[in-house]
């Protein structure tokens, strides 16, 4: 059985094999008892050893590792919103970030819902609007929607998925991703199915 911090790395490199990540960007947690270890900044995901996940106390106290990503304040917010939340990804794939930077975007529902699987992992798809990363003000709209379901879009940004573990947070992203890759592809042209999950 893989540990906390093995799980991390896994998933941060299938991310970044995936494209869900470019560069250094994005950044992934886990709740690991009562600590967090979050992905650093600066650092390319698809690279991370154990020696430079930071570790942090849910106060934000750092008890190890490297700097941690600039977006560690809104991991908290969303572990300190729900304690069924064990695994956070924040992630900025091509065609969700895509999705994310059109205009008059409808707030609750940032997309079309093409396939059952999308509808019944993630259904509307709801998106804050902009705020700097790291921000007190981006953390706190994100924490919002995630304290009532599992996934948003960032408005300029990315997305956020959160799960009871890493696995089932990742496959949200990867179903987000394919769905805005469908979006682009269909256009106006797609079959809309109703939501069964708002």
């Amino acid at each position: 059985m893989k540990s906390d911090l093995e799980t991390l790395l896994y998933f941060c490199r299938l991310a970044f094999e995936r494209r869900l990540v470019c560069g250094s960007g994005g950044n992934i947690s886990v709740r690991s008892g009562k600590y967090i270890l979050i992905t650093p900044t600066g650092y390319s995901i698809g690279a991370l050893t154990g020696d430079v996940i930071s570790k942090m106390e849910m106060d934000g106290a750092l008890l190890g590792g490297g700097k941690p990503s600039k977006e560690f304040g809104m991991h908290l917010a969303c572990y300190h919103c729900r304690n069924d939340v064990n695994a956070i990804v924040h992630v900025h794939p091509t065609y969700a970030v895509a999705v994310s930077c059109l205009k008059d975007s409808d707030r609750e529902c940032a997309m079309p819902i093409y396939t059952a699987g999308y509808n019944a992992r993630v259904g509307k798809l709801p998106i804050v609007q902009y705020a700097p990363p790291g921000s007190a003000e981006l953390a706190a709209m994100t924490a919002d929607i995630i304290s009532q379901r599992d996934s948003v879009m960032l408005a300029n940004h990315g997305i956020v998925t959160v799960g009871s573990e890493l696995q089932s947070a990742y496959n949200i992203a990867e179903e987000i991703e394919e769905n805005a890759h469908q979006y682009w592809l269909l256009g106006s042209s797609g079959r809309v199915l109703p939501a069964s999950k708002d």
